[in-house]
């Protein structure tokens, strides 16, 4: 039974407003201690592969 609640998230307007102040701190990095780790999203170039195929002893 105390496994079912724990999981159970509030609602923002159930938090504290020390909490709430506490969360944005953390969320922009306005807090000493070790930043969030940001997703960089960056698009590896594609390799051109080069490949020429003997198909019956003939170059393709």
């Amino acid at each position: 039974l105390k496994g079912k609640f724990k999981g159970e998230r509030r609602l923002l307007q159930e938090i504290s407003e020390q909490v709430q102040k506490m969360k944005q701190k953390q969320k922009h990095g306005n807090v000493i201690g070790r930043p969030l780790k940001q997703n960089v999203n960056e698009v590896a170039a594609r390799r051109e592969v080069c490949a020429n195929y003997l198909y019956n002893g003939e170059m393709t």
